[in-house]
């Protein structure tokens, strides 16, 4: 049935301004891929309504996204705007069906480093990229989009692709819910009230207004914090970069979550009793710390904390970029130990104003980490299974600075993406033990 956001079709939304807004003009599409079993051609009906379905309840997705009041010599980002209703199910199809590369294999017969290495070899790049906000704007283009792949062995390779002027990785995921929930042929309303593995249980709302006005610094930055993270130091940072962009390949590990789980009860049982985050200690924290020990080309990490039902005024279930990013001393976060205590009070961190130290910014060691660990959504039809998801960043060998995102592989295996300039794995006790052998 139609839903409340079906009158918004046809509205202008001011979705960013200023800092924030050049920050997303910069920032690639958020895209996801996932190989499942199972598969059938009623599943691939099911896939394609699904899609339209949540493209009708939520109209913003049928925008596109264009500047306004940009002043090119001024850092200030002017303000980013989307349009619905450019793109509509009626005359847009948003799912694209590929035809398979020849000889696909029987994934039955592979390990999971065989698996790994065809889906991101063979089969990603037969999708469209990750462009970036900037690249939208300029060319007009759909803001959502999704593509199948129908492989022999009734095995089927999807994407969904969202542009990060709509929302961050929370928004994208419920997204990936909603339309998971009709393939099972549940309706709009009923969404909020059926009980799922998403930490967001009710349906999006995109009305709130601090959207366009939420900065992506704790509110605790001062101006020279801002600057620093910001503004001249770090671009210096990027062009003193730019001769790495060579030996930026995009690099996938798998880590064992037998391993994981083994070294997470040692680490438990050599902590303190007294302390509740050695106690805490997640299998995040310890692949964190891995690749913080293994990196060479980064002195501090930024990373990406979710401030819904944080920061006043942002429920859990408010969609657009609602988001911090939290710069830590990368050997801070080398200790799992440590590693928890100061990602979970990140946003405390920094609560000293001036306090943020411009050397690693303006010399270009500062790298991004996004952790996908808590997201367990997938996208699924009756009788078919999921093998194995991976985010796609098509984009990672393109940009000239540290990125990792570590995401849940499969039920047996994590996995790391990442473009890092100088990383060992054997300058890492810890990821030596976690690192899986397929």
């Amino acid at each position: 049935g139609c839903s409340k956001y079906n009158g918004l079709t046809g509205h202008s939304f001011l979705i960013h301004k200023g800092r924030s807004a050049e920050m997303i003009r910069r920032s690639p599409a958020l895209s996801g891929v996932t190989l499942a079993k199972g598969w059938s051609q009623s599943a691939t009906k099911a896939f394609i309504s699904a899609v339209h379905s949540v493209v009708e309840q939520n109209p913003i997705l049928t925008g596109h996204v264009y500047n306004k009041h940009k002043d090119w010599f001024s850092s200030s980002g002017g303000e980013i705007w989307i349009d619905s209703g450019t793109f509509t199910p009626d005359t847009h199809g948003f799912v694209k069906q590929i035809e398979p590369p020849p000889d696909s294999p029987d994934f039955s017969t592979m390990n999971a480093t065989e698996t790994l290495s065809y889906c991101v070899n063979v089969l990603m790049p037969l999708f469209e990229g990750s462009e970036l906000t900037e690249k939208q704007i300029q060319l007009k283009l759909p803001l959502f989009a999704a593509n199948i792949i129908l492989l022999p062995n009734n095995y089927a390779f999807y994407s969904v692709k969202l542009s990060h002027a709509v929302g961050d990785g929370v928004t994208f995921f419920q997204i990936l819910k909603e339309i998971s929930m009709h393939m099972h042929g549940f309706h709009h309303n009923d969404i909020s009230t059926t009980t799922t593995n998403i930490s967001t249980t009710t349906t999006l709302d995109w009305n709130n207004p601090l959207k366009a006005t939420h900065e992506f610094f704790p509110d605790s930055f001062s101006p020279w914090d801002v600057e620093v993270s910001y503004g001249a130091p770090f671009l210096c940072g990027l062009l003193k970069n730019f001769p790495t962009l060579p030996c930026r390949k995009q690099h996938i590990l798998l880590l064992c979550k037998h391993k994981i789980q083994k070294k997470k009860r040692e680490l438990r049982s050599a902590a303190s009793s007294s302390n509740d985050s050695d106690r805490n200690i997640s299998s995040n924290d310890i692949i964190t710390a891995a690749l913080c020990e293994a990196n060479e080309s980064s002195d501090m990490f930024v990373f990406t904390k979710n401030v819904r039902g944080i920061k006043d005024g942002i429920p859990r279930n408010a969609s657009g970029n609602f988001f911090w990013e939290i710069p830590i001393p990368r050997l801070t976060c080398a200790d799992p130990i440590r590693c928890r205590e100061s990602v979970v009070s990140a946003d405390r961190y920094y609560n000293e104003t001036n306090k943020l130290p411009i050397q690693p910014f303006l010399c270009g060691k500062v790298g991004r980490l996004t952790s996908l660990a808590t997201i367990t959504e997938k996208i699924i039809f009756n009788g078919t299974d999921v093998v194995c998801q991976m985010p796609f960043l098509s984009f990672i060998q393109e940009i000239p600075l540290d990125v990792a995102v570590i995401f849940r592989f499969s039920d047996s295996y994590w996995g790391v993406l990442h473009n890092f300039a100088r990383f060992h794995i054997s300058k890492s006790g810890l990821l030596s033990e976690i690192i899986s052998d397929s």
